[in-house]
């Protein structure tokens, strides 16, 4: 194992090194009472656990910097990991902890023993629930405008895209994290002004449910446009200053900091606001647009759903995220 391997790099190495696509599962178990062990035997599975990997080793990175080989990760990093998901829902917690799990059963093959005291890590508690479930603030393009404007200067980073792909395009700020480039399609949809397709899982989306979102105006597509400048095929939109994919939760942190930087934006920001706010906008956008292109109020929240990667029948969101249903 190379000293200048990232902690992602190493659990990625050992996730090959403990592959079995191809091999059978079932008569895997049966001579092994059940347990799988350190195999991996499904692609899905695969993908998902690299995704965690990924996350949690640029986690670590940036906040427990001192931490440079899997062996030497600790139940305190991985409970600061989880505690930044906090805002996620349960049964996502439950299969990062799952995925942890296994990850050290990998590295404990591939690298040597390797006790993390999974045992140790708890799903972390939630905001009030009812409050993290309402979140009414929507953000105004003001807001938006500030925002982007602090946050989009020379060696600030590139979290300043995820304001625009949230605002724009409604994505969630995990799919803002994972977004590829190529998606964007500048002509179409709807409106004319183009779509963006997420591919599912590889692209960050809940469920790894694929969807379109039609492009409201032209102002919307050359911002996206611009995050999209400079980009090769395969790449994230949306990289740290090493290349990598950045962690969601550093993308929230930059945006408080830009909030607290700004006192006229920072005056009327709900403390438990982050990128979700600009998805509430174009959630409000989406069904502006749909109401004065003629559609019902059903048809228009319909096609908000849609425009956001909800299920159908979700009359819960409604008013959670169209504040003006006219």
């Amino acid at each position: 194992m190379g000293k200048s391997r990232s902690i992602a790099q190493q659990l990625i190495h050992a996730i090959a090194d403990c592959s079995a696509i191809g091999e059978s599962k079932r008569s895997y178990k049966l001579q092994h009472d059940g347990d799988t062990g350190y195999k991996i035997f499904g692609i899905s599975y695969k993908k998902d656990l690299q995704k965690t990997a990924r996350d949690l080793g640029n986690y670590i990175r940036e906040n427990h910097p001192d931490i440079k080989r899997v062996r030497d990760i600790t139940p305190d990093a991985l409970q600061g990991y989880l505690q930044s998901k906090h805002s996620c829902s349960l049964s996502y917690a439950q299969r990062q902890i799952s995925h942890i799990g296994k990850l050290q059963e990998c590295c404990s093959h591939t690298y040597g023993r390797s006790d993390w005291h999974t045992d140790r890590i708890r799903v972390p508690a939630r905001q009030n629930i009812q409050e993290d479930k309402i979140r009414t603030h929507v953000a105004s393009e003001y807001q938006f405008s500030r925002l982007l404007g602090v946050m989009h200067t020379p060696r600030s980073g590139e979290s300043w895209k995820a304001l625009i792909l949230s605002h724009d395009a409604g994505l969630r700020v995990q799919e803002s994290a994972m977004v590829k480039f190529g998606r964007l399609s500048p002509s179409g949809g709807r409106w004319g002004c183009g779509t963006i397709t997420l591919q599912g899982a590889e692209d960050g989306c809940k469920g790894g449910r694929w969807r379109t979102v039609d492009i409201i105006t032209p102002d919307a597509r050359e911002r996206l446009q611009m995050c999209m400048s400079g980009l090769q095929p395969g790449d994230n939109v949306i990289r740290s200053k090493t290349g990598q994919p950045l962690d969601p939760g550093s993308i929230d942190r930059a945006l408080q900091r830009a909030v607290q930087r700004t006192p006229d934006v920072r005056e009327s920001w709900a403390a438990n606001n982050g990128i979700h706010a600009f998805r509430k906008s174009f959630a409000q956008q989406s069904y502006d647009a749909a109401r004065h292109s003629g559609s019902s109020k059903k048809e228009a929240v319909a096609y908000v759903n849609q425009q956001l990667g909800h299920g159908h029948d979700r009359s819960d969101l409604t008013r959670t995220y169209i504040q003006n249903l006219w």
